[in-house]
């Protein structure tokens, strides 16, 4: 992926200075601390949530949903729509 076609991405999802008053249902998955303390450690080691608020989050914490598959197991197809996104714990 260039460069350019990075920074067109990331401007779409530039938030700062918006106003932050969206209005949807965040869905919430319970999960007990040590599975809350364990996706924590996965989201501080990835790139993309790093600069996260604390408020953001512990909103995204409330809302990922553990999935555990077995090898060979289909997750998505190439070229299927998707509106979730996976984050890979070994």
């Amino acid at each position: 992926m260039s460069k350019q076609r990075r920074e067109d991405i990331s401007e779409q999802f530039d938030l700062e200075g918006k106003d932050d008053t969206i209005d949807f249902a965040a869905l919430v998955d319970p999960k007990s601390e040590q599975e809350k303390d364990r996706i924590d450690k996965i989201l501080s080691n990835n790139f993309m949530f790093q600069n996260l608020t604390m408020e953001r989050k512990a909103q995204l914490l409330k809302a990922i949903t553990a999935r555990v598959v077995q090898k060979g197991d289909r997750v998505i197809g190439e070229g299927e729509p998707g509106n979730e996104m996976y984050i890979v714990d070994r």
